[in-house]
């Protein structure tokens, strides 16, 4: 009953937000009302959009940013993945000297960014429809055994390229490190692999989110039945929020999203923070969720530890 009021007070303090910028013209960055493909259009790039199905038949999104001559002079291929509730979006949010997809398209590369299954971009499935429940039975896991290896593999193909570097964050890099141990005819076809904040376990993560996320049971009893599955999809409500309370109250935004996340803040360029708001969180599954409490990051760490540890004492030579 509280969180049926809690949604419709966001909707109806939303909806009047909404109304009162309208009235006054209040202008906003165009980009927040944009996909991942218009904002990289409209930084002056090429771009792409692959589609991708799984073997267990998940249909994903995957895009390809490049400028003019990085694709026909055969550059570098690289692959850049999201972290935990985030999209493409992520590499292509900051101004373009601050945004890593195109860094890396400006000194040549072909750059591809995936989108996990369940996100804003890649919630089509060959017989299931992402309002069934069914829909959302998948984790971190099902990304490293399923979506991992058939972007590797799209990405070979498309580009007949034999290998590609690889740049993942957090969730992106975890999926990685996984895939690669379960499946070492893989690694032939990485030859750099960029883990940023890599997960190994929580112990020292601050913010609210995970002590929250560690009561699972109860979480995904509760917010499954509520949600069919699915948790802080990009809606409509939260490019309102972005657009009035980011952008006129930037500080109390960040304050909010590093009690939530941690401390971060002097690392955020807080002129982007409504974009950032308006496509993240990008959703992901109650299950996946689940699964980064700590008896799953315990048990994945124990199944994965020699080849975590060989590729940490890689990274320090």
């Amino acid at each position: 009953m509280i969180f049926v009021f809690l949604i419709r007070w966001i909707g109806y303090f939303c909806f009047h937000l909404n109304l009162v910028g309208s009235t006054f013209g209040i202008e906003s960055d165009p980009e927040i009302y944009m996909n991942i493909s218009e904002i990289i259009r409209r930084q002056g790039y090429l771009v792409e959009e692959h589609e991708i199905t799984t073997s267990d038949q998940y249909i994903l999104c995957l895009i390809r940013l490049y400028t003019n001559q990085s694709v026909y002079q055969k550059r570098k291929v690289v692959l850049l993945q999201h972290g935990l509730l985030d999209s493409s979006h992520a590499w292509v949010m900051n101004l373009k000297n601050q945004s890593l997809g195109y860094i890396l398209a400006d000194y040549g590369y072909d750059v591809w960014l995936a989108n996990s299954r369940g996100n804003t971009y890649s919630k089509k499935h060959k017989h299931l429809d992402s309002s069934q429940k069914e829909y959302w039975d998948f984790s971190w896991q099902e990304m490293s055994s399923y979506d991992f290896p058939a972007t590797i593999r799209h990405i070979i193909s498309v580009t007949r390229m034999k290998q590609l570097s690889y740049i993942g964050f957090s969730q992106g890099s975890l999926i990685a490190m996984t895939a690669l141990d379960d499946n070492p005819e893989l690694q032939s076809n990485i030859n750099l692999f960029i883990a940023f904040g890599p997960v190994g376990y929580f112990a020292n993560v601050k913010g609210i989110f995970l002590p929250l996320v560690h009561h699972y049971v109860t979480a995904q009893f509760v917010l499954g039945y509520l949600t069919r599955g699915e948790v802080l999809p990009s809606d409509h409500y939260m490019k309102i929020l972005g657009k009035y309370v980011c952008g006129f109250y930037p500080n109390l935004c960040m304050s909010v999203i590093d009690s939530i996340a941690g401390n971060d803040g002097f690392n955020t360029n807080l002129t982007r923070l409504p974009l950032t708001i308006a496509h993240s969180p990008a959703g992901t599954s109650i299950k996946n969720l689940v699964h980064f409490s700590q008896r799953q990051i315990k048990y994945l760490w124990k199944k994965h530890k020699t080849f975590f540890v060989t590729y940490i004492k890689r990274c320090n030579r």
